[in-house]
């Protein structure tokens, strides 16, 4: 493999990092002294490519036309990752006229015909690799499938997104699996509505709870400065999900409800759920008169043909979520595939796309190749606590992607052992260092594979099977062309060593 990398521009996810006292393997094994820098890094177990990827989308209006553009490409970073997959894709209305029913005709304008297979019931893709057949429910490309399946009519029923979800998760549809990855993504520009069955807040014929239509969803399920939000137009302030009116009929189900619900789907690992939404921001929140006078909310966001409203609940939804598993998007982002394409990158990471973060110290550069300061334990959760074990590197531990598919390779394992790690130079999913992008000098270009032999597609690693990752790096301020150019580092920046000068990486 080249040492000289190549220089390129992406984005780079990890999923958790914390410091740890190193290994003392790391280093010869003698402790890590003066630039080297040391971290710790739990990654998404990499060799469990399952994943149910349960779409709400919310028909309380028609999706913007730019929106509708961009279905296609959702799918984009998923089925770009090289990395072998086995990915659901299930989509349901938010408005319950379906209680929570899988879609499986297409609706799109763009279809000209089905692109599910006789008896299928949600989309699905199999990558095929040494061990695993492909296979798939999809006629045709997999992103062109869903866009036809989720550009769904508007409807007049109130959006109920998180109750939707709850009744699709629920039903016995064959979709979810219990080894799986279980993503649910909110799509929609509207806040959830989600209300209890013997709910009022719908009647039509109830003066005292104000005029009928979507506002009472945000006064009933809101609390501004701590009280009613009222129905005088005019900004509010301190808005959050909550009750003033003491009727439970008048009010919607607690978001921590919808939380525990997604919590316990996966009782043996919380951290195989991830939630994304996409909405419109929990503020500014601005009360305005309709057409017919009625108070109406304003919108909290406004691009070309999208708007946004506050997402009081969504943000609630999302930050009772661990940090790495959920994430809120703007419906009105500036550019709708960067900021689509940063929540699917998130599920790609979920899928085994795995990006070493720091340039890579090489334990011994008097020998040919790289000899990365890396060391990697399986870690499992045996029920009351973890146990840990040893990963040996595969032989060869780095693959050269110009003579070996390094992404599907399957390397001998040795024996005894939960499987090997290798790593491979792969700039366009993990790109090297770009000095005008914040903290990207500090992205290696390499992802990281555990191997695991003859481990069949039908058999998936344990439930809560992580790999943990502990390395030595090397330091670099491109800021200050301050390069770490020791014999270890140097060859991470051969434009900058001997001599670092301001720009050198970008040479």
């Amino acid at each position: 493999m080249s040492r000289s990398g190549v220089l390129s521009l992406g984005l780079v996810l990890v999923t958790a990092a914390a410091c740890a006292p190193p290994p003392k393997a790391l280093c010869g094994g003698t402790g890590c002294g003066g630039s080297v820098e040391v971290g710790h890094v739990v990654f998404a177990q990499s060799t469990n490519n399952r994943m149910d990827l349960l779409f709400i989308v919310d028909p309380s209006e028609p999706l913007p036309a730019s929106l509708v553009a961009e279905l296609p490409r959702f799918m984009q970073p998923i089925t770009d990752d090289p990395s072998p997959f086995d990915v659901r894709v299930g989509i349901i209305r938010a408005d319950l006229a379906a209680d929570g029913a899988l879609q499986t005709a297409p609706v799109g304008t763009t279809c000209a015909e089905g692109h599910l297979a006789d008896g299928a019931r949600f989309l699905e893709v199999t990558r095929a690799t040494a061990d695993c057949p492909a296979r798939t429910t999809v006629e045709g490309d997999l992103g062109a499938a869903f866009a036809c399946h989720a550009a769904l009519p508007p409807s007049a029923g109130p959006g109920q997104p998180l109750e939707a979800m709850r009744r699709a998760l629920s039903r016995d549809q064959g979709f979810l699996r219990e080894n799986a990855f279980l993503a649910v993504v909110f799509l929609g520009a509207r806040d959830d509505c989600s209300t209890p069955a013997d709910t009022a807040l719908f009647d039509a014929d109830a003066p005292d709870l104000g005029p009928p239509g979507p506002y009472r969803c945000f006064r009933y399920g809101a609390v501004c400065a701590g009280g009613d939000p009222g129905t005088a137009p005019g900004e509010r302030t301190g808005c959050a999900p909550g009750a003033w009116d003491p009727d439970p009929r008048h009010q919607l189900v607690p978001v921590e409800e919808y939380v525990a619900f997604l919590k316990g789907l996966k009782p043996a690992d919380p951290r195989m759920v991830y939630v994304g939404v996409v909405s419109g921001p929990p503020t500014p929140v601005t009360v305005r008169a309709d057409a017919t006078g009625a108070p109406a909310l304003a919108p909290s966001c406004a691009r070309d043909d999208r708007a946004g409203y506050p997402g009081l609940r969504f943000e609630r939804l999302v930050a009772q979520l661990d940090g790495d598993r959920a994430r809120f998007v703007s419906a009105c982002g500036e550019y709708l595939t960067d900021a689509y394409g940063s929540l699917f990158y998130q599920l790609a990471v979920l899928l085994g796309l795995q990006c070493l973060g720091p340039p890579l110290r090489d334990r011994a550069p008097d020998l040919a190749g790289l000899q990365p300061d890396l060391v990697v334990t399986w870690r499992t959760w045996e029920g009351s606590n973890y146990a840990y074990e040893p990963v040996p590197p595969c032989d060869p531990r780095v693959c050269d992607p110009l003579t070996a598919d390094c992404a599907h390779a399957t390397p001998a394992v040795p024996a005894s052992a939960p499987g090997c790690w290798y790593i491979w130079q792969d700039p366009a999913a993990c790109p090297r260092f770009d000095s005008s992008k914040p903290d990207s000098a500090r992205w290696a270009g390499y992802q990281l594979r555990i191997a695991r032999g003859g481990a069949l597609c039908d058999e998936p690693p344990p439930i809560g099977a992580y790999a943990v990752v502990d390395y030595a790096a090397c330091a670099a301020d491109p800021a200050t062309a301050s390069f770490d150019c020791s014999p270890g580092c140097a060859f991470n920046w051969p434009a900058c060593c001997p001599t670092p000068h301001p720009g050198c990486e970008r040479e």
